[in-house]
């Protein structure tokens, strides 16, 4: 498609050929502005080009041979037409280039970025432009220096033409002075004759003279101005490459900086094979609460701290970046030993422990920290980066605040992780998520006194998969807010049709469901806003909804926690905390929170009549919860020995194989009739 022409076409080229730039011999001013445009948008292309008629004409190139084309394939004519940059990230999907002799044949176009030079009177006379053969986009950063550097173009062409002008006028007042002295000769033979014209010629002299002096010292001005724009353009230079390698927030490298670097390392552990070096991602521990309890700017400042901290303890031969939010990268070099590496991630981790004051707070920040490997088959260097964040990961997975070695099985789990990830955004779409229901009894009368909502995934190749297998991925994809929210509606619906057929079981016996919730639910979204939303459609009373979270959701962020807790219990909902004991310790806070119920885990039951301790245990629980005005429910009851156990110790309720297991709705229904 060809690109359309201005209003002022004629008077473009006019100006255009003012400037007597076409077809001159190259010039060093206008080659490093090519070169730096390359360099800074890391494209193997880069172009001053100039629109004539027929054509276009390049003063200064990079990456390309040819001095031009016709102007009727030129990408360039297009950008005459708008005052921005174009920007044309795949040539072959635009209908304006997609059929383009440039882009179907040599030398084979995909991306496009040019900044259009136009003159201080507003015309555009071409462009300089970036290309690459593979599509691709800029970084704001990198726009912004094209355009900064389009404006040196144009700098350059005004002197050119000013140099060019001042040059002449100078050739032209030595013409003159040459004629005068000539003048004068004669003056000198009819001296007495034209006296009077003499001292005219004179004064005209001394006028030419001061004229000349006066325009040398302007092209000596301009000489100095294009010295300090030069000398500018340098520091710009300078600091655009400072900008693009390195982090604003720490100063240190950052991702790209830490890919070129550690690509330069394989290049030479290549050459000399006995060369090792290794990788270390760390990410940062539950960063994300003290950004959301403190704010970004307190966030930010412990960055900084850490990052001081981190850089005091690397060494000179190693290499630390931030690659983003709160995660770096180590790259050490002369690493021989997995035992050495650890060593160091240790050390790392110690400097990170040690408590930091940041205002009136004081943290102790912990990290998680992947470790690879040089070998062979790297051949990339973002393939090494990748296999350091997989085991990252794997050490999150693992408790945190530890280091993990890459191995080839982590590749295959992270595999089967994104399958799981990408299985779970469809199960939602596929109405794959089912629930089943435990009943919980009273162990005094064995009356059925409340159910609990088990979800279960239906997956088309595993089969029936139990929530251990998927709630954790769900929590960390962002998805456990909508999974929650499907239960939330599924239980009220459900509850909906057994108030309707069974009301006795729900007026008289005050039935109530129990509902596990996770914590990220709470801390974070509209919950709220949405189980009370769920509850005026369905008319369940959230009296009959017992909503169950984890101890260690008390622990890791109390206020929050609270806050929420207090909100539903003031709606009416009825609280319980969920395998109360088991690793996480919420004793110091248990007093302030609105508890109704405290869930005994079944790790507990099942060691309960062979293990004195664990019996000591589980009535300590009770006389603790009884103390707090809370009652107990007892997981896991398998034999009726134990359920005559808790009985004694004075546990109320119990669910457990010994009366069911999970089953569906159709089974409960069964029961109720």
């Amino acid at each position: 498609m060809h690109a359309s022409l201005s209003d002022n076409e004629l008077s473009r080229i006019a100006k255009l050929h003012e400037y007597r730039i076409l077809d001159t011999l190259p010039e060093e001013n206008y080659d490093e502005i090519a070169d730096l445009a390359a360099y800074i948008c890391e494209t193997p292309v880069a172009l001053i080009s100039l629109i004539d008629t027929n054509r276009q004409w390049f003063k200064a190139k990079v990456g390309l041979k040819t001095c031009g084309t016709p102007r009727d394939v030129a990408f360039c004519a297009h950008a005459l037409t708008q005052k921005e940059i174009l920007l044309v990230s795949d040539a072959q999907t635009d209908a304006r280039f997609a059929q383009n002799p440039l882009v179907t044949g040599e030398p084979y176009i995909r991306f496009y970025a040019g900044a259009p030079l136009i003159t201080p009177d507003d015309y555009a006379l071409g462009t300089l432009c970036v290309i690459d053969y593979q599509p691709r986009t800029l970084s704001a950063k990198q726009i912004n220096a094209l355009q900064v550097l389009s404006r040196q173009v144009i700098t350059q062409l005004e002197l050119r033409a000013n140099l060019t002008k001042l040059q002449t006028e100078i050739k032209e007042r030595q013409q003159a002075e040459a004629s005068q002295l000539h003048l004068s000769s004669l003056n000198k033979q009819l001296e007495s004759l034209v006296q009077a014209r003499t001292e005219a010629l004179q004064a005209a002299k001394q006028e030419l003279e001061h004229r000349v002096e006066k325009r040398t010292a302007e092209l000596f001005n301009s000489l100095q101005q294009l010295r300090t724009t030069q000398e500018k353009l340098r520091a710009r230079e300078s600091q655009l490459i400072h900008d693009a390698m390195h982090d604003s927030l720490t100063g240190l490298p950052n991702r790209t900086h830490f890919l070129k670097r550690l690509e330069q390392v394989m290049q030479a552990s290549r050459q000399t094979p006995q060369a090792c070096y290794a990788v270390l991602f760390i990410d940062l521990d539950s960063f994300k609460a003290i950004n959301d309890s403190l704010g970004h700017e307190i966030g930010d400042r412990v960055l900084q701290h850490l990052a001081n901290r981190l850089k005091t303890f690397i060494d000179a031969d190693d290499f630390l970046a931030r690659l983003g939010g709160d995660e770096f990268a180590v790259l050490l070099n002369g690493i021989h030993s997995a035992a050495k590496a650890k060593t160091v991630s240790r050390q790392l981790q110690s400097q990170l422990n040690r408590p930091l004051e940041v205002g009136q707070h004081e943290f102790v920040v912990s990290a998680s920290i992947g470790l690879a490997f040089n070998v062979d088959n790297h051949g990339r260097p973002e393939q090494i980066l990748r296999e350091a964040d997989i085991a990252m990961y794997q050490a999150k997975r693992s408790g945190k605040r530890c280091c993990v070695i890459f191995n080839t099985q982590m590749q295959q789990q992270a595999a089967q992780r994104l399958q799981l990830e990408s299985d779970l955004h469809q199960a939602l779409q596929r109405q794959e998520f089912c629930l089943q229901y435990q009943p919980i009894l009273d162990l005094k009368t064995q009356e059925l006194a409340g159910l609990e909502a088990l979800i279960r995934w239906q997956h088309p190749q595993q089969g029936l998969l139990n929530p251990g297998h998927f709630i954790q991925v769900a929590e960390e994809i962002g998805l456990i807010h909508a999974i929650g929210c499907w239960v939330i509606r599924a239980v009220c619906g459900q509850m909906q049709h057994w108030q309707t057929d069974f009301p006795d079981f729900f007026t008289t016996r005050n039935l109530v469901m129990h509902v596990n919730v996770s914590p990220l639910q709470l801390r974070y979204g509209d919950f709220i806003r949405q189980i009370e939303k769920v509850l005026a459609v369905t008319e369940i009373a959230p009296e009959n909804l017992k909503l169950e979270i984890t101890e260690s959701c008390i622990v890791e962020d109390f206020f929050k926690t609270t806050d929420a807790l207090k909100k539903l219990k003031q709606l009416g909902f009825q609280l319980c905390i969920d395998d109360f004991g088991t690793g996480y310790s919420a004793l110091s806070r248990l007093h302030q929170m609105p508890i109704d119920t405290l869930k005994i885990d079944r790790a507990f039951i099942s060691n309960l009549e062979t293990d004195v301790s664990i019996k000591k245990i589980v009535k300590t629980i009770l006389v603790l919860a009884h103390g707090l005005h809370m009652n107990v429910v007892a997981e896991g009851i398998e034999t009726p020995s134990q359920m005559k156990t808790l009985q004694s110790l004075g546990c109320e309720y119990g669910q457990g194989f010994l009366w069911s297991k999970p089953i569906d709705a159709h089974a409960i229904t069964a029961y109720f009739r």
